[in-house]
């Protein structure tokens, strides 16, 4: 399986529906570009590529 779908495939598990938008925790980001040995920017171009928001941004950049 190519490294993209590894990944997308992560992404999508760890995300969920909520206001029929696609959401992924910003905690949760970090951990599966930790556990997949990725760059946190790679999980960031996924979820941009499948208009998946990143919610509660432990920055406070993303509400």
């Amino acid at each position: 399986m190519e490294d993209n779908d590894r990944l997308l495939m992560a992404i999508m598990e760890a995300s969920y529906e909520q206001d029929d938008r696609r959401k992924l925790n910003c905690l949760d980001a970090f951990k599966i570009a930790e556990q997949i040995d990725v760059k946190l920017t790679d999980v960031s171009r996924i979820c941009n590529q499948n208009k998946i928001r990143i919610s509660k941004c432990q920055l406070g950049c993303f509400k």
